[in-house]
């Protein structure tokens, strides 16, 4: 991870890998969906993380989905590749364990 903020590259992806892993529901609905997706996500694939976490954050279809910190989900600034080393390499490594 790059030193941009808190260790990720931007405040928007830490606020993503923040709301994933901080908060149980969203710890929660994450896990049921790298669970549901495993085979997808074990190659390594973003599209199917970003859609994943868009649709945990999708709380009002009025509106893009986004984090209660209100950074949008869609932002080009997400660096989807350390939200995947942070939030599901360990669910994955959790689910076999367990």
């Amino acid at each position: 991870m790059s030193d941009g903020y808190n260790g990720y590259a931007n405040y928007e992806t830490w606020n993503v890998v923040l709301w994933l892993s901080n908060d149980e529901d969203n710890y929660m609905r994450l896990r049921r969906q790298v669970w549901k997706h495993y085979d997808e996500l074990i190659e390594g694939d973003l599209q199917t993380l970003y859609e994943i976490v868009y649709g945990i954050f999708n709380v009002d279809p009025t509106i893009q989905s986004r984090t209660p910190d209100r950074v949008f989900i869609s932002c080009d600034e997400i660096d989807w590749t350390e939200v995947y080393e942070a939030c599901v390499v360990p669910t994955m490594e959790d689910i076999n364990c367990g």
